[in-house]
């Protein structure tokens, strides 16, 4: 069975998206490599305290709108909200997905470099014999998180980008 969004990396910016994108009616799966993270999520001791998520995150926990994993499940969309580190980790990530990968769109929601996303998504999905902008779409979100606000922010504004193809939007 696959859901509509996989968010990965549940953190700062990965665990407001998916709360909110559970709230906004879409079946979400939520992943990180930390079960202790993961227990204090469910525990609703959410880390990072904001505004409302305590009672948000109750609500799709107990509705099953957002669920929780420590692996990547099968999904339309990915959201990669990871700490930006070297491209070289995102591409374990992607890895990690890619047998979920066709016909799919990847987000990285990450503030990173130039070319991060070039290394660390499309070159991996092409040594699979997986084209960008073909058999998956690859897109850049920068992180853009206010404190007090990340709840709202991801249905505030648009903030998706192209791939260098130009057609992955």
């Amino acid at each position: 069975m696959s859901v509509d969004v996989c968010v990965i990396g549940l953190g700062v910016v990965g665990l407001p998206l998916a709360v909110s994108l559970a709230r906004a009616g879409l079946s979400c799966v939520g992943v990180d490599t930390d079960p202790s993270l993961l227990d204090a999520i469910v525990r609703a001791a959410s880390f990072p305290h904001e505004p409302g998520l305590d009672d948000a995150l109750g609500e799709v926990l107990t509705t099953r709108s957002l669920t929780l994993g420590s692996r990547v499940a099968p999904a339309r969309a990915y959201v990669i909200a990871v700490s930006p580190g070297a491209p070289e980790d995102l591409s374990l990530l992607v890895e990690d997905l890619l047998e979920h990968a066709h016909g799919a769109l990847i987000v990285v929601e990450s503030t990173c470099a130039p070319g991060w996303v070039r290394r660390g998504v499309a070159d991996v999905l092409e040594r699979a014999g997986i084209e960008p902008g073909r058999g998956v779409f690859v897109a850049h979100a920068p992180e853009r998180v206010t404190p007090g606000s990340a709840l709202e922010d991801p249905v505030s504004y648009t903030h998706l980008r192209a791939h260098e193809t130009g057609r992955n939007l």
